[in-house]
């Protein structure tokens, strides 16, 4: 087969495994992506039509406070999130948490009705997702107040 040389963006990559219709090689530590480039000895070189994105999967590091009522604002603190609420979801269990704000390292959310103790898990859409080390606890909804006399 041709010598090959594989560009990410500008970064040169070393094939792992080439064939007439594969060509794999493993991201580098640090790229940061762009146009893929190919070229074979004495061939014309090949260019992707579309920027390769490199993402990085989120992480969970804390969730304050560590347990709340239905209805109580939470933040979530890590890394990787973001800035685009649209491209984030949080659940606790299998109920979404509604998502107030979002910065790279935070997430404003609200305990859902009907949320019971269970996995807390971050998701950024096209860079997978975390989830935080203990269950979120789901502590009891305070009995509503009576009215002043």
């Amino acid at each position: 087969p041709a010598r090959l040389s594989v560009r990410l963006g500008t970064q040169v990559v070393r094939p792992t495994r080439n064939s007439t219709t594969e060509i794999a090689f493993t991201v580098p530590r640090g790229a940061r992506g762009g146009t893929i480039t190919v070229e074979a000895e004495g061939r014309q070189h090949v260019s992707s039509t579309q920027p390769f994105v490199i993402t990085v999967a989120p992480v969970v590091t804390s969730v304050v406070p560590a347990a709340a009522a239905p209805g109580a604002r939470i933040t979530i603190r890590g890394r990787n999130f973001g800035s685009d609420i649209a491209t984030v979801g949080v659940t606790i269990g299998a109920l979404t948490c509604p998502a107030s704000a979002v910065t790279p390292t935070t997430i404003e959310c609200q305990v859902p009705d009907g949320a019971q103790t269970g996995p807390l898990t971050v998701r950024v859409a096209n860079a997978g997702e975390a989830r935080a080390r203990a269950p979120f606890r789901v502590l009891a909804a305070p009995a509503p107040r009576a009215p002043a006399p």
